[in-house]
């Protein structure tokens, strides 16, 4: 129990001193799976989804965002949810582009406020693995360094 306990307090630390930059999407209910992979699946059917996103659009150095995704909540397993997803994104005049593409799976499990009445769900506590592969380049010739 103490090995369980020093390993989630060794993680949280470790979150703390984690630092990133996200691709920031304006309209977040379009790409909730790159928001929250347990979200994946939690509707009934097939949901694709496509953003786009360009920032500064009249400076020669603009941000661009683009992402798709498609999702299903298979009708066998209404459970289970099973989704694809691809992001790209290109920065500034050196060109810093990142690339990901993710596969993820989600298990949702409802519970109820009343227990005498099982038909009426209050909501879901949902579950989800990703695995992603992604991938961040530069292109050495666009930038300008102090010396040159």
């Amino acid at each position: 129990m103490k090995r369980l306990y020093s390993t989630l307090i060794t993680l949280f630390l470790l979150t703390n001193a984690v630092q990133g930059q996200d691709p920031a999407f304006s309209q977040l209910f379009n790409s909730r799976m790159y928001l929250n992979p347990a979200f994946t699946g939690i509707d009934q059917g097939h949901r694709l989804s496509m953003s786009s996103r360009t920032l500064w659009r009249n400076l020669p150095s603009n941000f661009n965002t683009h992402a798709i995704s498609y999702e299903y909540q298979p009708c066998d397993f209404p459970r289970i949810g099973v989704g694809v997803m691809g992001v790209t994104d290109t920065e500034g005049e050196g060109k810093l582009k990142s690339t990901e593409a993710s596969a993820i799976f989600a298990f949702h499990t409802p519970y109820s406020l009343n227990r005498r009445r099982k038909d009426k769900s209050a909501g879901s506590f949902s579950f989800s693995l990703q695995a992603s592969y992604i991938t961040r380049n530069v292109d050495w010739s666009k930038l300008v360094f102090g010396d040159q």
